[in-house]
C-alpha cells in the first residue's frame, strides 16, 4: 500500500472492507488522492460525503478526499427515487405511508 501512496494516483478505489479502509483511506487522502470507499467505513461518518455519481455528485469539491457509496441495493433505489423526490414532495408521500402503515399496525394491535 505505501508503494500505491508513493505512486500518487489521482484517484483509489477501495473496496477491501471497513477495517481496511479506516486504516489506509486517510493516508492516501493525506498524500492528496482522492479515496472512493465501497465499505460500509465512512458512509454513516458526518464528515464525509456519501454520495451516488447520478443523484449528488454536483456536491462534491476538491477537498472531498475520501468519498462514500452507499451498499448497491441502495444506489439502485436511490438512483429510481431521485426524479420522483425532484417532481413531488417525496417526503410527504413518506409522511402519508408510514403513518398509513402505523395505523394498520395499531388496528391490528387494537383487535
Amino acid at each position: 500500500m505505501d508503494m500505491a501512496i508513493a505512486a500518487k494516483p489521482q484517484i483509489a478505489l477501495f473496496s477491501a472492507g471497513g477495517d481496511t479502509s479506516k486504516e489506509w483511506a486517510p493516508k492516501f487522502a493525506a498524500a492528496g488522492i482522492t479515496v472512493i470507499d465501497n465499505s460500509s467505513a465512512w458512509r454513516m461518518d458526518p464528515t464525509k460525503k456519501l454520495i451516488v455519481p447520478e443523484v449528488n455528485a454536483n456536491v462534491l469539491t476538491k477537498e472531498d478526499k475520501i468519498i462514500a457509496n452507499p451498499n448497491c441495493s441502495t444506489i439502485q433505489m436511490v438512483v429510481v427515487l431521485n426524479p420522483l423526490h425532484k417532481n413531488i414532495a417525496l417526503n410527504v408521500l413518506w409522511f402519508l405511508l408510514t403513518n398509513r402503515l402505523l395505523a394498520l399496525v395499531l388496528k391490528r394491535l387494537i383487535n
